[in-house]
């Protein structure tokens, strides 16, 4: 129950609260995450096949929070255990996984 807790408190402050402390927080926590993925990035950096480990932190933060913030929205529909399992396997694909050419 944490879990959904969690992410009932995080949509409120995100999409219920006025813009203005709100915001801020949100924007101070999005940095904040996106900072230690860089950071874990740089760490790995020999392990990691993309091409701008920046780019992906920015990019995996927001595709997971993305799909967090839907949970609340869909929870009738998928088990959120099961969504985490998938957004893990996600994100270790785009990390370690094979480099690939540019899709557009």
């Amino acid at each position: 129950m944490v879990e959904k807790d969690n992410l009932r408190l995080y949509r409120i402050i995100v999409e219920e609260s006025p813009h203005g402390l709100g915001s801020a927080l949100t924007g101070k926590f999005h940095s904040s995450m996106i900072a230690l993925f860089q950071e874990r990035f740089r760490m790995r950096k020999g392990e990691l096949k993309v091409k701008n480990s920046d780019l992906a932190a920015h990019v995996l933060f927001h595709l997971c929070e993305g799909v967090l913030r839907s949970l609340d929205r869909f929870k009738h529909e998928v088990d959120p255990r099961d969504v985490m399992a998938e957004i893990k396997q996600l994100v270790i694909n785009y990390l370690v996984g094979e480099k690939t050419s540019d899709c557009v």
